[in-house]
């Protein structure tokens, strides 16, 4: 887990780890980006960063859930790029997008399945030869008392959904089993 220092008093935050882990773990799979959890303004990044491409992983808040243990996370995924001078507007549009496939890569993963992706917003092309876009998500449900926290020491996956489909189909009963009142 994370350690935090308010004043004088260190603390241990579920939602921060939650989102280190998650934004290390996307982080392995776009090594060619840089991942972390630290917004920085645009003119505070560095020109080689930002030509990479940069996502943060920003905690919005959360929802209640029925159940009275679990909440839903509210996070803001925020990519921003730099490409080159010389480019069009409509470059920087498809920058944006290519940030944009990576991360639904992700959430459509094993490893980010728990991210449901809620609203997209981009920087329209106003910004040239800059992009951003800004993922809202919802993540979770997620148990954040104290005993609620467990993350995976390996590829483990929180909330990992069941394999369907090809290559599945004996792994689970067939619907007609339960039509007998089962």
């Amino acid at each position: 887990m994370s350690d935090s220092t308010v004043g004088d008093t260190e603390f241990e935050s579920i939602e921060d780890s939650l989102l280190m882990f998650y934004a290390d773990a996307f982080g392995q799979m776009v090594p060619h980006r840089v991942v972390n959890r630290d917004f920085v303004a645009r003119q505070d990044i560095e020109t080689r960063d930002l030509s990479k491409g940069i996502f943060s992983f920003l905690y919005q808040g959360e929802r209640p859930t029925d159940d009275d243990i679990l909440v839903v996370l509210q996070v803001l995924v925020v990519a921003q790029i730099e490409i080159k001078e010389r480019s069009k507007p409509s470059d920087v549009e498809k920058a944006e997008l290519k940030l944009l496939q990576e991360f639904r890569r992700f959430s459509n993963s094993e490893r980010g399945s728990e991210f449901h992706i809620k609203n997209v917003a981009t920087s329209h092309q106003i910004e040239h030869p800059y992009g951003w876009v800004m993922i809202n998500c919802e993540f979770g449900p997620v148990d954040l008392s104290e005993d609620g926290l467990d993350l995976p020491e390996a590829d483990v996956v929180v909330g990992l959904s069941p394999n369907v489909g090809l290559g599945h189909e004996q792994d689970y009963v067939p619907e007609s089993e339960f039509k007998n009142g089962y």
